[in-house]
C-alpha cells in the first residue's frame, strides 16, 4: 500500500487555481475544507468529469475543472516594474575582495 502511495506522489500532476476558490470535502456535499487563492498550487489525486479531487498542503478538496490550470503563474514584478529592481553593476576581477 505504501508503495501506491509514493509512487503516486512522484508522478503527481500539479495544477494552478484561476480564481479564488473554495474546495468540497465530498463531491457536490455542502461542508468546505479550504479556500485557495488564485494562483495556488495543488496536486491532483483523482479526475471525476468535470471534478478534480486535489490535495492543497495538507488539505484535500474537490474543486471544478474549470477553476485549474496546468500554465504556472508568472512571477510577481515589482511596483513600478522592472525599474523599480535594485541595479547592480559587477566589475570584473574584483570578486571576494
Amino acid at each position: 500500500m505504501w508503495l501506491i502511495l509514493l509512487i503516486t506522489a512522484a508522478f503527481a500532476e500539479d495544477l494552478w487555481t484561476t480564481a479564488e476558490v473554495t474546495a468540497l470535502r465530498w463531491q457536490g456535499g455542502p461542508q468546505t475544507t479550504v479556500t485557495l487563492a488564485p494562483g495556488s498550487q495543488v496536486q491532483v489525486v483523482l479526475r471525476d468529469k468535470d471534478q478534480v479531487r486535489v490535495r492543497y498542503q495538507q488539505e484535500f478538496g474537490w474543486l471544478p475543472s474549470s477553476a485549474l490550470t496546468n500554465v504556472a503563474p508568472a512571477l510577481p514584478v515589482a511596483e513600478g516594474g522592472s525599474d523599480a529592481l535594485p541595479k547592480v553593476t559587477l566589475t570584473p576581477g574584483e570578486a571576494g575582495q
